[in-house]
This record gives structure tokens, sequence and C-alpha cells, in this order.
């Protein structure tokens, strides 16, 4: 077994196991269920993006861009409610539903508008994309956009534990983007 593989399954476990230990801590609160959400899309994401490559798999592709897209849905979501709730405006997330949705019918389904197909090289594999993948970095732009904006709004308006729970976050975040 290749160092890589070991080291995506421990990482894995570990995002799983934490997930579901926070999840199972209190199974009626939103957040927890948002966090669980959040941190599934990230574990099926790096399944996918290692077996895209390991496998030169279409199919895995199409999982990793799927998780991708439920990673950024999930985040702004969470984000709403960590760590107190902050509504986000109803045509906002109309429209985080809405693009959702579209993006991810558009993955799924194999027309080539964001995915033609996936060319294979050792070690790996390139994307050839579609007329319409623009559509995918845009929607994660703006997403983490939202994101950001409610956590400097939280941010502004937060003290003490709340405070620190937001720079916790923000630091993860800004990790997850760096070096993700």
């Amino acid at each position: 077994m290749s160092t890589i593989f070991i080291a995506n399954a421990v990482i894995i476990v570990i995002e799983v196991l934490l997930a579901l230990i926070v999840y199972l801590h209190n199974t009626k609160e939103r957040v927890n269920l948002l966090f669980l959400a959040l941190v599934m899309s990230v574990a099926a994401w790096t399944i996918g993006n290692y077996l895209a490559d390991y496998q030169a798999s279409y199919f895995w592709t199409i999982v990793t861009y799927v998780a991708s897209v439920a990673i950024f849905y999930s985040l702004v979501f969470f984000v709403e409610v960590f760590p107190s709730l902050t509504k986000l405006p109803k045509t906002v997330r109309f429209l985080i539903h809405l693009a959702t949705a579209i993006l991810v019918v558009l993955f799924i389904t194999p027309n080539g508008l964001l995915v033609q197909g996936i060319k294979p090289y050792i070690g790996g594999i390139d994307v050839v994309v579609g007329p319409l993948y623009i559509m995918a970095p845009v929607y994660f732009l703006i997403l983490i956009l939202v994101a950001v904006f409610f956590l400097v709004k939280k941010f502004r308006h937060s003290s003490g534990n709340e405070k620190l729970q937001l720079k916790y976050m923000t630091v993860g975040l800004l990790l997850s983007l760096v070096i993700g």
C-alpha cells in the first residue's frame, strides 16, 4: 500500500469519527448536522480525488466535483448557524439552493457541459472541461465570499468564547483553502 493511500485513509477515518462524535452528542442540533454534512463532504471529496487519480476514473472525477459542491454548500449553512444563528436573506438562500441543484444536475448528467472527460497520465488525470465549466469556480468563489462575509459580520458582533470559536473557524477555513 502506498503512503498516500494510508495517509488518506487515516485522515478520512479521523474526520468521520470526529464528525460522528459531534453529531451524536446532540442529534437535534442543526449545527451538529451541518458539521457532519460538511465533514462527510470533505471525506467524499478526499476519497473521490484519490480514486479519480488512482483508477483514472471519470466516475470518481464526478464524485470529486459533486463533493466539492457539497463542501461549499454545507460550509455556507454551517457558517450561518455556527457559533450562533445569523439568518441568510431568503433570496440568497433560494439562489444558493437553485445554483447548487443546477450544478449537481449538470455534473451528474453525462452531457459534457461541465466535464467532457478525462485524460489519464502517469500518476493522475487531467480533466477535459466543457463549455459551462466556468460555472463551478464562480459558484465556489461566490459561496466562499458569502461564508467569509458572514464570518466577518459575526466576528465584529461577537465577544468572549464566541469570538474565539470564530477565530478557530476562520483559521481552519483559511488553511483548508490554502492547502486544499
